[in-house]
């Protein structure tokens, strides 16, 4: 112990050496922490991406869709490609789906939806509005990509849709619960309801984005207008899924995809989810190798620091040294103040480090936030001690030596010996 309160006096009377090196140290640890914090990240979006996903990813293709005139005339032009689509020999069926933000009559002043709602639309777009109703339009056939979300919708007509409410929202909307759509007055009915914790993708890229929580949402057929509407159908046509009968011809049908927009005015292609998640792979192998990289060259950099210092500091305090082994310390004794002077900066480092990356993390708002905070939280943390340990042993390694080689005449400023 007295070797630790000896360090800590050494620190506090070279207060300008040890800021130098505290700075140094915890801009090291900051990089890599953000740099495992961020291949973490990635790893564990893939890890949450492959346990929901519920089919073949050798099976299904999805949509690219690149280019179109995009005029109201267009949304019949796609609805005639969707038909084409489910005419091509392979072909089991084809879906899409689109995620909106919408009003229902009934829940818009509603005072115990919006107290359930507002939680559940924190750190969204829909911060501000409570009373707004998520609305995942689907087809059927594309609500068997993830696990544990509804299995069907009932028989319906477009007079009265089925509505599937999050099961948060039980309570307080009953199966038969009538809804209006504030906007375009169609009528939906409450038939079920979507299982907790079930996952659903971003409407920007399936693998790539984080999947979102079904929690608060709805789920629901898409309505007549929405099939008539080029704005709707746009963005659906972005979410497309084609789903391959076992021993269709890939190629061919990619081929015959990409063969009738041409002829239509606009362009498409199809990718196998499989093809997209392997690239996807590929560009977080690259990206995660380059960051620890870089973390790892910035460590490195800290360590040399640290040790150039630690050593310039050694051949300062020679005399001081020696009066500390006059007064009964040992090479040994001076080798572990050392050490614990590298041990309290890198710790200390490394906990501000750790603390301020995870202050970044709660307070910004990054589409992966909720990801990054859980492996922050849960992967970081031996990574750090980790680090801090490296630092502390590899740091006072050559100084120790230094130290150990030092004759007693030579420290107490007598007979000029050999180091």
């Amino acid at each position: 112990m007295k070797t630790v309160w000896l360090a800590v006096r050494e620190l506090k009377r070279k207060k300008l050496f040890s800021a130098l090196l505290f700075a140094v140290c915890t801009a090291a640890m900051y990089a890599v922490l953000s740099a495992v914090t961020n291949s973490t990240a990635t790893v564990y979006q893939s890890k949450i991406f492959r346990e929901n996903i519920a089919v073949d990813m050798d099976r299904v293709l999805r949509l690219d869709y690149h280019s179109s005139r995009e005029t109201e005339s267009f949304a019949g032009v796609i609805q005639q490609y969707l038909r084409y689509i489910e005419s091509i020999p392979g072909v089991q069926s084809v879906g899409q789906f689109d995620m909106t933000g919408m009003y229902f009559l009934q829940l818009k002043d509603n005072e115990k939806y919006m107290q359930i709602n507002k939680p559940l639309v924190k750190d969204t777009k829909y911060e501000n509005y409570p009373a707004i109703t998520q609305l995942l339009c689907a087809d059927e056939s594309v609500l068997g990509l993830f696990k544990d979300s509804i299995g069907g919708y009932e028989k319906y007509d477009d007079d009265c849709l089925p509505l599937y409410a999050g099961q948060v929202f039980e309570d307080i909307l009953p199966l038969g619960t009538s809804l209006t759509d504030e906007r375009t007055g169609q009528n939906y009915k409450i038939t079920g309801y979507i299982p907790r914790n079930s996952m659903w993708a971003d409407e920007n890229d399936l693998i790539r984005f984080p999947l979102i929580s079904l929690d608060g949402c709805f789920i629901a057929p898409v309505s007549r207008q929405g099939r008539q509407d080029i704005i709707t159908q746009l963005s659906m046509l972005h979410n497309t899924y084609i789903f391959l009968e076992d021993d269709a011809d890939v190629k061919q049908v990619k081929k015959r995809l990409s063969s009738w927009p041409r002829r239509h005015g606009f362009s498409a292609s199809a990718n196998l989810l499989s093809e997209e998640y392997q690239a996807y792979t590929a560009e977080t192998d690259m990206y995660t190798k380059v960051h620890i990289f870089l973390a790892l060259f910035v460590l490195f950099m800290a360590e040399v620091c640290v040790i150039s210092a630690f050593m310039t500091n050694i051949l300062l305090k020679k005399k001081r040294y020696g009066i500390f082994m006059a007064n009964g310390f040992t090479h040994w004794d001076m080798a572990a103040e050392m050490l614990a002077e590298i041990m309290i900066i890198s710790t200390v480092s490394g906990v501000v480090s750790w603390i301020t990356k995870l202050i970044q993390l709660k307070i910004g708002d990054d589409m992966f936030k909720n990801i990054l905070l859980a492996a922050h939280v849960r992967f970081t943390l031996p990574v750090c001690a980790g680090a801090v340990l490296v630092v502390a042993v590899v740091s006072a390694f050559l100084p120790s030596v230094k130290i150990l080689k030092y004759q007693p005449a030579r420290l107490a400023g007598g007979v000029n010996c050999d180091d």
